[in-house]
C-alpha cells in the first residue's frame, strides 16, 4: 500500500515525477492561446459577459493581459 504524506493512497492514481515538473512549469502565453482557439467562438458567456471570439477577433491588442490573468491564477 502506497502512502503519500501520511495518506493512503492505494488505488489511487498518482502522477511521476516528469509528470509533476510539467505541472510545477509557469503556463505559457502559448498555451493560453491554444486553449482561446480551442473554443467555440460562439459558445455561451462566461461571467464577463464575453464569449471567446471576442478574444480571440482582439488577441493582438488583449493577448497579454489575458495570459497575465490566467497565469496569475495559477501563481497564486
Amino acid at each position: 500500500q502506497a502512502v503519500m504524506n501520511g495518506v493512503l493512497v492505494d488505488g489511487v492514481a498518482s502522477l511521476d515525477s516528469d509528470a509533476m515538473t510539467e505541472l510545477d512549469k509557469p503556463v505559457t502565453k502559448k498555451e493560453v492561446f491554444d486553449a482561446l482557439m480551442s473554443m467555440k467562438s460562439y459558445k455561451a458567456p462566461g461571467p464577463d459577459g464575453f464569449q471567446p471570439i471576442f478574444f480571440k477577433l482582439f488577441w493582438d491588442d488583449i493577448g497579454d493581459d489575458v495570459w497575465k490573468f490566467v497565469k496569475s491564477a495559477f501563481d497564486n
